[in-house]
């Protein structure tokens, strides 16, 4: 994963120190259910973005191929 603002940080320890603590398996089912969601999330969005400046980058690249020819 990549960059992580304080509060994914704080709240992955805190669902770290349920899944320690706690006895209850359906608790820590959802724990990690919803973890491991979050983790899908973030990478679609590193993906998304990863793409929309891979994007951005290539029509500058033919913006400035294009004043050149003009």
């Amino acid at each position: 994963m990549g960059r992580m603002n304080k509060r994914s940080k704080s709240a992955l320890k805190a669902a770290a120190e349920m899944l320690e603590t706690t006895k209850n398996q359906t608790v820590k089912a959802q724990l990690i259910r919803i973890v491991i969601d979050y983790e899908l999330r973030q990478q679609e969005r590193a993906d998304s973005h990863k793409a929309e400046r891979h994007k951005r980058a290539e029509n500058k690249e033919l913006a400035e191929l294009r004043s050149k020819v003009n």
